[in-house]
């Protein structure tokens, strides 16, 4: 069902996501305002039995998250609806998981040359790289590694924000971040659409047994903080991942949307309906098509979606700098990125699309095909 506390008005045809992203997790997330009312609201829910996992201060937010974890025997609705109702004016919710949108695809017997993903950057006009120098960009997504030979010169930095308990050990975990900073500042086998950019890439990413690679509500909260401590403003930041609704990270995205600018993965569930973060108010829904100029068919759509980009067959690089194909929202995104970057303004790049569909704004593909501003 939709979380019934979000205000009609901004539900925008959202469906309830797929199962993969709502296996819940068994923790209870309370922001306070300073370390003494986090003591307190511990003391306060001694009685529900639950345990304090972690706690981290959110020094550029202002904020304490506290992570609390919730007995195997309670009923995790009826949980929920006691603590709503006993404390209400408290920042609660559980804890969410949010899945990476992309899928790697098996090469096949055609000629890689020809197949339409590898040459999506070159037909977006990749810009070369001293028109994107002086771009600052971020993304929190898997980890990079900013030593590939592949980002050699590139401005691109790493730092992962997930304790060690939960970063990443298998190898596979590690091809979406560095798929996403290639199509952003590579160098090297894909030429990236914003080479000479600053790229602060923000590893909020982990593996457990359940669901494997994601992140998580208290995860992406420390992204956003780390967001704010970087030491030089950011302009876009890329999310290319999608989950269900969180009203602390949908309050936490507003406060940083006057600094800098949020673009996002629609969905993968070829659903009517945008995932979160895409679906928040302000930030940039972005959909994929395929090599025909058609909505790929795995590529969320509906009320809300901004702009779509190439997303299918799209040639970025593994964890070992090998290229590779995948498709996916995740991989529409970072086009959508950079053009916004380059243009400045989300008005001045809807101006700049390629119509698809119906005529003007629709459901299927926003504004339209993303289009990046030649370089003179």
């Amino acid at each position: 069902m939709l979380d019934q506390s979000l205000p009609p008005q901004q539900w925008r045809g959202i469906k309830q996501p797929a199962a993969d992203a709502q296996v819940p997790l068994r923790e209870w997330l309370v922001f306070s305002r300073n370390l003494a009312e986090a003591q307190s609201q511990r003391q306060a829910l001694q009685p529900f039995a639950l345990s304090i996992l972690r706690r981290q201060q959110l020094g550029e937010l202002g904020r304490v998250i506290s992570v609390y974890r919730i007995p195997d025997s309670a009923d995790l609705q009826q949980l929920e609806a006691r603590l709503r109702q006993q404390f209400p004016d408290w920042q609660q919710e559980l804890n969410l998981r949010y899945l990476p949108l992309s899928e790697a695809l098996e090469e096949g017997n055609d000629d890689p040359l020809e197949r339409w993903g590898q040459h999506a950057v070159g037909q977006a006009q990749v810009s070369p790289a001293n028109c994107s120098e002086g771009l600052v960009v971020a993304m929190l997504d898997g980890p990079v590694n900013p030593n590939l030979a592949a980002f050699a010169g590139a401005a691109l930095s790493y730092q992962s924000v997930v304790s060690e308990a939960f970063r990443p050990r298998s190898l596979v975990a590690d091809r979406h971040g560095n798929g996403v900073a290639a199509l952003l500042v590579g160098r090297r086998l894909v030429h990236g659409l914003i080479p000479g950019a600053s790229l602060y890439a923000l590893g909020v990413f982990g593996e457990d047994a359940e669901v494997g690679l994601h992140t998580r509500t208290d995860w992406l909260l420390s992204g956003l903080d780390r967001l704010l401590a970087l030491p030089v403003p950011v302009q876009v930041v890329n999310l290319s991942f999608g989950g269900g609704y969180s009203r602390l990270l949908e309050s936490s995205v507003q406060r940083l949307q006057s600094r800098m600018q949020f673009v996002a993965a629609a969905g993968n569930d070829g659903a009517e309906g945008l995932r979160y973060p895409a679906a928040y108010p302000g930030v940039v829904a972005v959909g994929a098509v395929d090599a025909r100029l058609q909505r790929l068919r795995q590529s969320n759509y509906g009320a809300g979606l901004s702009l779509v980009a190439p997303g299918e067959d799209i040639w970025t690089l593994d964890e070992q700098g090998q290229g590779y194909f995948a498709s996916g929202t995740s991989l529409a995104a970072p086009f959508v990125s950079a053009a916004l970057a380059l243009n400045g303004s989300l008005e001045q790049l809807r101006m700049r699309t390629k119509d698809l569909g119906p005529p003007g704004q629709d459901h299927w593909y926003g504004a339209g095909l993303v289009q990046l501003p030649r370089c003179r």
